[in-house]
């Protein structure tokens, strides 16, 4: 096993590194260990990794989580003749301070070792972000060290809330009805708008989401709302009332206990928050 420390990537003060990693034919990397965070995603093709022993296969368009110490490997499928992931690696340093922000205290652990999937929007902010990174050499720049934090807040949430997914093949009518309900006009009209792009009786849906993603229509759909007025909570000055109403609620109270499930603090002290994260030294 090949031991990695991230002093031999993260050079001076760099608190990121950022990489796209390209796959051909049956290539394999040494199994390795690190003292960074990785978050991974595959934009083409599929490869197996092989974390803490356990081979699991990550397809086009999921997400991984790799922790310090994890013991790890990737090498290409067979069936897949090219491969491309975009990896985002961060310090200790950069986790703790986003798991401050989200959670309010440091030391809390990620056990999801399970590829996972992420809504479009957030895979486009990923795609975007990690793209611009890599044609820019400036490694300590405090902008770029915000956008990194600004996207894992978005990220972790997502992560922690993702049931596992069965190993069955999820219907075709299933997957096109969640990926249209990932637009913010659909997700802000709530479950009827779910039942009517899926086709299906209500009831059928709702079997449909707990066979296939151990999840509920409501439950999806609030964190695809919740996810929205987060994003407006920290990006806008917009009253948190009509924030609400805008992400497609309409009980006050029903929203503040979600929000504070869902990341561990009220609106209004997630908003204070997120000045810090963005600009610590404020």
């Amino acid at each position: 096993m090949t031991q990695l420390n991230y002093k031999d990537i993260f050079k001076a003060c760099n608190p990121y590194f950022v990489a796209d990693t390209f796959f051909h034919y049956s290539e394999a990397t040494n199994c390795h260990s690190h003292n960074f965070y990785e978050v991974f995603f595959m934009r083409k093709g599929s490869i197996i990794h092989m974390l803490n022993g356990r081979e699991m296969e990550v397809g086009e368009g999921l997400f991984c989580f790799v922790k310090p110490s994890d013991e790890h490997k990737f090498q290409k499928t067979e069936n897949s003749l090219f491969a491309q992931m975009s990896n985002i690696a961060f310090t200790p340093t950069i986790f703790n301070e986003v798991m401050l922000f989200l959670f309010g205290r440091v030391g809390a652990e990620i056990n999801n070792s399970q590829p996972f999937h992420i809504t479009n929007s957030l895979v486009l902010l990923f795609a975007d972000l990690t793209d611009r990174l890599l044609v820019q050499q400036d490694k300590t720049d405090i902008k770029n060290s915000a956008s990194i934090k600004g996207l894992l807040a978005m990220l972790i949430p997502e992560m922690l809330e993702k049931p596992e997914i069965t190993t069955e093949t999820v219907p075709l009518w299933l997957i096109k009805a969640k990926i249209a309900m990932e637009q913010a006009v659909n997700y802000e009209e709530g479950i009827h708008r779910f039942v009517e792009l899926s086709g299906k009786s209500q009831e059928h849906l709702t079997r449909s989401m707990r066979k296939y993603y151990n999840d509920t229509p409501s439950g999806f759909v609030n964190r695809l709302r919740l996810q929205k007025a987060a994003l407006l909570l920290r990006s806008t000055t917009k009253d948190i009332t009509q924030i609400i109403f805008e992400s497609g609620f309409g009980n006050v109270p029903h929203f503040n206990q979600l929000f504070k499930q869902q990341f561990g603090m009220q609106p209004r002290q997630y908003r204070r928050q997120s000045v810090q994260i963005v600009n610590p030294f404020n």
